[in-house]
């Protein structure tokens, strides 16, 4: 069904920063486009992000926009170590 098929793995943080990047994106991930599916799954200490869509274009928007926020709050947990 999907074309295109896009996955962020997160892994070398904090236990506490991969636990804030989850929490930020989750509900985002509920509300995809309805041409878009977005699955996040945290275990082991990583985050696996995973972005389906079936035109390449919806799929770099919502890259783009999940990407920006993962690296606030990685600049954030950064500046405030």
């Amino acid at each position: 069904m999907y074309n295109y098929e896009l996955e962020l793995l997160i892994d070398c943080y904090s236990e506490k920063t991969l636990k804030a990047i989850y929490n930020a994106i989750k509900p985002d991930t509920l509300d995809a486009p309805k041409n878009c599916s977005v699955d996040i799954l945290l275990r082991e200490k990583k985050i696996s992000l995973t972005i389906r869509c079936i035109e390449i274009n919806d799929l770099r928007a919502l890259f783009n926009s999940y990407f920006s926020i993962i690296s606030s709050l990685i600049r954030v947990e950064e500046v405030m170590k």
